[in-house]
């Protein structure tokens, strides 16, 4: 710490740090290399596309009903489906 340096016990406010008990919620090893995501109001983490992580669930359902997933993707780029 130099001269200028003031420690106040507090983290510094440009880091994110996450607790270990929840990266191990996550199954994610603490030594772990993260990448970061946002979107409005939302930030996720994760180790590698959290997006894609966590849109997992839905596209699997939508497969299961017979959309395919490139197809869903698109509509969604798109701003959604609507059969005229």
């Amino acid at each position: 710490m130099n001269s200028r340096e003031k420690n106040t016990g507090q983290p510094d406010s440009a880091v994110l740090s996450i607790p270990s008990v929840m990266l191990e919620a996550a199954g994610i090893p603490a030594d772990s290399d993260l990448t970061v995501e946002t979107l409005p109001g939302v930030l996720l983490i994760g180790q590698t596309e959290p997006l894609k992580t966590t849109s997992r669930p839905l596209f699997d359902l939508l497969a299961a009903l017979g959309m395919d997933t490139e197809d869903v993707r698109n509509a969604l780029k798109e701003g959604g489906y609507f059969d005229e």
